[in-house]
């Protein structure tokens, strides 16, 4: 196991002590299945029924996304897929070490290839995608198109449906039948103008893909502005971004403030 990445299991487990469920303090029954490592990914518990799941290839290979799972009574949100059907089929075997539930919804950050291409993998298990109104038109044509690849997940699947996006708009609140609240903001920027960003109150985590905290050039440093600025009233004290490099520590909101230089 690689433990420079992300702090792997002492950071991560430093996040869920940051994410407020408690160092020391029982788990739920949900809870204590974590940490769960398998071969590129290590899930390891934010609170309760919500789990992060960071990817541990080296960093040449760091374009798979972290992931975030929500587990509701009767179905699992999952944030963001991978950048390859491979690498997505490794983020929810990880899932079924926690959950048998289906996968209703992958949020997707945006549709750049490293966050959509894995898409495939989650919906031809059913799953729908959840993205923003600026990103449906061109993931409804990549994930309702005609898929003859060999290997391609959407081609082994005989009745595929047509409507497996759905769009938002600047902000959505889903709630679970356990009310469990998954928030999606949008935050456009440079980087792309259909992005959205992860907030889980209760948990007080903030999920993001493709900003740089560590050091971040200036093109880097514009992005995390935009979302620090839309992001900056809300209640979190774990900061999950998509890739590494990261520090061998959790990140907090105290983080970013610095970053962005406020």
């Amino acid at each position: 196991m690689r433990v420079g990445l992300f702090g792997m299991i002492t950071s991560l487990r430093s996040i869920a002590c940051l994410a407020a469920l408690g160092c020391g303090a029982a788990p739920s029954s949900s809870s204590t299945v974590a940490p769960v490592t398998t071969t590129h990914v290590v899930v390891t518990p934010l609170g309760n029924d919500v789990y992060a799941a960071v990817r541990t290839e080296p960093l040449g290979l760091a374009v798979n996304s972290n992931s975030v799972f929500i587990v509701n009574d009767d179905h699992v949100v999952v944030v963001d897929a991978q950048f390859t059907r491979a690498a997505t089929l490794e983020t929810l075997a990880a899932l079924r070490r926690i959950t048998r539930k289906p996968v209703r919804f992958v949020i997707n950050s945006h549709p750049h290839f490293d966050h959509a291409s894995g898409l495939q993998a989650a919906v031809a298990e059913g799953a729908t995608i959840l993205t923003h109104r600026n990103n449906e038109p061109v993931l409804e044509r990549f994930l309702s198109g005609p898929r003859t690849l060999t290997g391609d997940s959407l081609a082994k699947v005989t009745n595929r449906r047509n409507d497996v996006v759905q769009g938002i708009g600047d902000r959505d609140v889903r709630r679970g039948t356990n009310n469990k609240v998954v928030e999606l903001h949008h935050v456009p920027n440079e980087h792309s103008d259909g992005m959205l960003v992860v907030h889980l109150p209760a948990e007080k985590v903030l999920w993001s893909a493709d900003v740089t905290v560590v050091n971040p050039n200036p093109t880097q440093l514009a992005t995390l502005r935009a979302v620090h600025t839309a992001t900056s009233r809300f209640d979190y004290t774990a900061f999950i971004p998509a890739h590494p490099p990261n520090p061998d520590r959790p990140l907090t909101k105290a983080d970013v403030t610095s970053a962005v230089g406020n």
